[in-house]
């Protein structure tokens, strides 16, 4: 095995996957048994780097991947009860074509972490909508005591294409370049996105502006 240009031997275990009929790549989770053997190792959270035999790499590179998402914002501004769950109306852009495929939602927005929601992974066929949006349906889950309203407009989760081969649905597999990818997603539909950069207030009203659009996320 081969981290940061330094190599050391190890081994790694793999089913041969003969019943999977597709080609398909593995994220694997290498154990400090295997890690120790490139000491020394530092990580610096705060820079998203990791240092292993004085090389330094990224670990977190919201560049690392290619594959293509496409955000589902709310359709309607909705409450969802304390200890319960509930299908929401999301709207997607999509094309007349890809309002066929099927979609597979299994990331969901910081909002809804921040929120303590959780969002299920689901499969959804996009219905339709107007010419360059269509909608879906996708259920959310509040665990908390409290009720939590979620704003029309506000991104809550993304979705991936699936392809259909030979009669399985599989997700599109993206092209990794770094070590590890390993990040915490999020995903801004510029739609929704409030730009001050051109608002004609000074530079300090502008940052407590910014302040407040930050602390009122959800309405913005």
């Amino acid at each position: 095995m081969q981290i940061a240009g330094t190599e050391k031997e190890t081994y790694v275990y793999l089913a041969s996957g003969s019943h999977l009929g597709i080609r398909t790549s593995y994220d694997i989770l290498i154990g400090t048994d295997t890690l120790k053997k490139f000491s020394p190792i530092t990580i610096d959270l705060e820079r998203n780097v990791m240092n292993i035999g004085g090389k330094v790499i990224r670990i977190c590179d919201p560049n690392s991947s290619t594959i293509k998402r496409t955000p589902l914002n709310l359709r309607d501004t909705v409450d969802i009860p304390p200890n319960s769950e509930k299908f929401v109306e999301c709207v997607m852009a999509v094309s007349e074509v890809d309002k066929k495929k099927d979609f597979l939602v299994d990331k969901q927005h910081k909002r809804l972490s921040e929120k303590d929601l959780y969002l299920p992974p689901c499969i959804v066929t996009p219905e339709k909508g107007d010419e360059e949006s269509a909608k879906v349906k996708i259920l959310i889950v509040n665990p908390t005591q409290r009720r939590v309203r979620l704003y029309n407009g506000m991104t809550i989760a993304s979705a991936t294409e699936l392809k259909n081969e030979n009669g399985r649905l599989i997700e599109e597999i993206p092209e990794i370049y770094n070590v590890e990818e390993n990040k915490d997603e999020v995903y801004e539909d510029p739609t929704y996105v409030v730009d001050i950069s051109q608002a004609e207030v000074s530079e300090v009203e502008k940052k407590l502006l910014k302040e407040l659009i930050d602390e009122y996320q959800d309405i913005f």
